[in-house]
């Protein structure tokens, strides 16, 4: 599974030790071979689940909610609606460069994008 990783599209934005990392975290051996380490019943409530937070299906009133999100240019983006104007209400923000996999390929950026919304809201509590 690595070495498939290593020559997919799909996964050429990530870091070199991700393909080793991927397959180890999905699959785990068996005295027969390997098996999934996450049983496909999970995996389709996964899929099933996927599109459930979509702006439109939550009211958030007041409180601020920020995604951080793929670069829409960037093919194999993931977009979370159809209709781009959601977008905006729900504060969507990108990170440059990325597909739909980017805390795989950016995860110093991930937590640091969150960090600034979480100081900039007044979420953020300090410890002395």
């Amino acid at each position: 599974m690595a070495e498939s990783i290593g020559h997919s599209r799909v996964f050429q934005l990530v870091l070199p030790e991700v393909p080793d990392l991927f397959a180890q975290t999905t699959f785990r051996g068996t005295p027969s071979g390997f098996e999934l380490c996450c049983p496909p019943e999970y995996e389709a409530q996964v899929v099933e689940y996927l599109y459930a937070w979509l702006p439109h299906t939550y009211d958030v009133g007041d409180c601020p909610v920020k995604v951080i999100g793929s670069d829409p240019t960037t093919q194999f983006s993931f977009m979370p609606a159809w209709d781009l104007s959601t977008m905006v209400r729900i504060n969507y923000d990108f990170i440059r460069g990325s597909s739909h996999i980017l805390p795989l390929e950016y995860p110093e950026m991930c937590p640091t994008s969150m960090i600034e919304f979480l100081e900039e809201n007044n979420f953020m509590c300090r410890r002395n």
